[in-house]
This record gives C-alpha cells, structure tokens and sequence, in this order.
C-alpha cells in the first residue's frame, strides 16, 4: 500500500459519473489500473470465477470484482461492518463513504426497511447495501456497480434507404390505392424489393429508436413516411390485375403492426388512380358505398366489398 495512503484516512465519494477516491476522481467506465495505484499494493487476488477475478484489499476492507469479458463493469465491495465472512475482507472499511457528498448511512436511512439488502440506482451506478438479518439491521457491506446500458445495436447494411428508379415513377393521387398497389406488387408478387418488415425497418432505423410494442397500435410515421416515397415504376402497372383490401394484409401490419382493421384509416377516398393500370379488372375494397362500386362496374372493374 502506498505510504500515503497508510497515513491518511480513505475518503470515498460515489458521484452520479464517477467515484472519487481521496480528492483523486476515476470517471466511468472505471479503470482497474488506476484505482490499484490509489487503492495501494497490498492486496491479493482472492477469488477467480468464470465471469471475474476478485482482487481484495484486507487492511482496507475493499475488494474490486474486475471482469474478464471485456464488456463487463467492475464492482468496488466495501466492507462497513465488523463481522466474520469469507466473502468480505478480514478488515472493515475505518475511513469515510459517501454518497453523492452524504453518509452513506444517512443516505440509505429513508430507504427499504426489514429487507436483506436495499438497493439504489443512480444514473450510471447502482449502489446496493447488505443488510445483517437482526433486528439492529446494521448495514454491513456497500457495493457499487456501474450500469451496463443496453444499447440496441444498429446494423451498417441499411436495407432500406431510400429508393430512387432509373424510369418514369407512378404519381399516385390517394396514398391509400397506393398501399393497396404496393401489397400486390410488394407482398404477393414480390416485384419490389425489399419486402417491408417494420421490425427489421425499426432495427436498422438511426435517428430514434422505435417501439413497436408501444406504437405499433397508431400508426408508426416513418413507416407511412417510407411508403410516400417509394418509387413504383410505370413499368411495374401492367403487372396489377387486382387489388384486393383485407385487415389482415402485410402492409398494414407493416405500418400499423397491431391494428384492429375497425376503423377506414386506410379506406381508399378517391380512384383517379386507376388510369394507371390497364390491366385491373378486380377490387376488393373496405368502402361501403354503393355509389364506389356503381361507378366501378362502368369502368369495366369487378369490384365487391369486403
């Protein structure tokens, strides 16, 4: 141990962003090499796990857990109470523990009572106190993690970007009847690539992170977002014989995962679009109107309703 840390008394400081060790301050994500030079030479490896290696500071009553994954946190153990376990240093920790500038004994105090262990989480760090079985409930051991964010992992090989075509693209006039166009070219021929899955889209997605469990009920605007833009070319018309609207279709479930096809978010208002595809002679549509299907049938369309 270094002779300036036998001289003085240790004064530990766990911040929101880091733990401050005598005036000297160690930012996460911790560092094993620097808190051995404050913490001093004397100590041992104790203990080697599958998972960590336990280095432990007797005379201090500390003891790091210094993970072999290279993506694990260490752990700071401080011992604060004079007991007898093989687990913990043979010494209590004698100096000052603090907590965000408070005694940790004044900082744990308002928190769960008659438990075997009360733990808090912080920003970055979960500070979690060992409590002894008595009815004295003595705190007797304080261990200071860092939390490990879970961070989704963004694939380079974006799949969906945007899409631009060689040829001249169709200009819809209702986004509906060009929904209803791309679930037969898209999901049913398979003639444009890729075939839209909201869930893959969401992974790859940079900008902000997407839920769908919590917005796949609504729906999700980048997917509505990523249908107006796609182009559809006019040599792809010819390939749409008919159209057929149903609650269950991909795109929807694409754009709103888990709709319930109550409502007519996605009924086709206006059928100009049709003079893009000579060759549709079939719809099936949600609309009700009877005047829809009327002015349909003198087009040469069979069209029902669902």
């Amino acid at each position: 141990m270094n002779s300036e840390n036998s001289q003085q008394p240790f004064i530990i400081n766990v911040k929101e962003d880091g733990i401050e060790i005598n005036e000297h301050y160690f930012p996460l994500p911790l560092n094993f090499a620097d808190l051995k030079k404050q913490l001093g030479d004397r100590y041992e490896q104790w203990k080697e796990t599958d998972t960590n290696t336990v280095y432990r500071w007797n005379d201090l009553g500390i003891q790091l857990y210094i993970p072999k994954n290279e993506h694990g946190r260490i752990e700071i153990s401080i011992k604060t109470a004079d007991i007898d376990e093989s687990f913990l240093p043979d010494n209590r920790f004698m100096g000052e523990l603090r907590i965000k500038g408070q005694n940790y004994l004044d900082f744990f105090s308002n928190t769960q009572v008659h438990q075997s262990s009360k733990d808090i989480e912080m920003e970055n760090l979960k500070i979690s106190a060992s409590v002894s079985e008595n009815e004295s409930q003595n705190i007797e051991e304080i261990s200071i993690s860092e939390i490990v964010k879970e961070e989704k992992i963004r694939i380079q090989s974006d799949p969906y970007r945007p899409n631009t075509i060689s040829g001249e693209k169709i200009l819809f006039t209702d986004f509906n009847f060009k929904l209803a166009v791309i679930e037969e070219l898209m999901y049913t021929q398979e003639l444009i690539q890729p075939k839209f899955d909201i869930f893959e889209f969401a992974d790859h997605y940079q900008q902000r992170q997407i839920n769908t469990d919590e917005e796949g009920y609504s729906p999700i605007p980048e997917a509505m977002e990523y249908f107006k833009n796609l182009e559809i070319d006019k040599t792809l018309a010819g390939q749409v014989t008919q159209i057929y609207q149903d609650g269950g279709n991909d795109i929807y479930m694409n754009i709103i995962p888990y709709w319930d096809g109550e409502d007519d978010f996605f009924n086709i208002e206006v059928y100009d679009d049709i003079k893009h595809f000579p060759n549709l002679k079939k719809m099936t549509l949600f609309s009700n109107d009877p005047k829809v299907y009327e002015e349909l049938q003198l087009k040469g369309i069979d069209a029902v309703p669902l």
